[in-house]
């Protein structure tokens, strides 16, 4: 079966999300119509091509994630000068924001049409322990948060390795997070993503206590992050 693509322009990007908060403050739409929508962008691929702003770089990061980031030049209808002062600034944007260019200008298209192409690190991998105290009559309600955003991280950030979550039986409101990212990057780009924006927002009055532990691996991380 074809794979179905669609990939939206910046400018694009800007006029459906304006005019959806427009329409949200003139009573247009509903509350839960523009959170649809904004769910759906992040699953969006994203033409860089022109000349992005770090402005337009940083509200592409808050929809969706780095691998979903790609460049056409617009060759031939660009001049080739223009083309080539404008590639180098855009790799200095990109760097800027701890993205991996090569990503952006190959390997995220290459990824997505199938080719088997390794996440580049750019540094130590994170590996960290969050301990997590939760309300007792909000349980479960975290839970449903906690298995989402990482079910959803290890599946559409290629940064994030493991979360992997656990409950301590003898305490179910005590819950452990195994966290491993491939870098510091990785990480920065996990916490600005809007389903980590929205575990973090909905399960804010539900945790008692949070504690973020960083480790030392004395051993290889082996099947944890195959």
């Amino acid at each position: 079966m074809a794979k179905k693509l669609l990939i939206i322009t910046i400018m694009t990007l800007t006029a459906l999300y304006s005019t959806a908060q427009i329409d949200v403050h003139s009573h247009a739409i509903t509350e839960p119509y523009l959170e649809f929508v904004k769910a759906n962008l992040s699953r969006l691929y994203y033409d860089l091509a022109g000349a992005p702003t770090d402005a337009a770089i940083d509200a592409l990061l808050t929809i969706t994630t780095p691998d979903h980031l790609l460049y056409g030049s617009d060759y031939p209808y660009v001049a080739n000068p223009v083309l080539v002062e404008g590639k180098k600034a855009l790799e200095q944007r990109l760097a800027a924001h701890g993205l991996n260019p090569q990503d952006v200008f190959s390997d995220n298209a290459k990824r997505l049409f199938g080719e088997e192409i390794p996440f580049k690190e750019s540094g130590e991998r994170i590996v960290r322990l969050a301990e997590i105290e939760v309300e007792p009559s909000m349980l479960e309600e975290y839970l449903v948060f906690a298995r989402e955003v990482g079910e959803t991280s290890t599946k559409v950030e290629p940064g994030v390795l493991t979360l992997f979550s656990m409950q301590d039986k003898a305490n179910p409101c005590k819950i452990y997070i195994l966290e491993i990212y491939v870098d510091q990057a990785a990480y920065q780009s996990h916490i600005q993503t809007p389903h980590f924006k929205k575990y973090k927002e909905g399960t804010a009055k539900m945790v008692k206590s949070l504690k973020l532990i960083d480790t030392k691996p004395l051993v290889g991380l082996g099947k944890l992050v195959k």
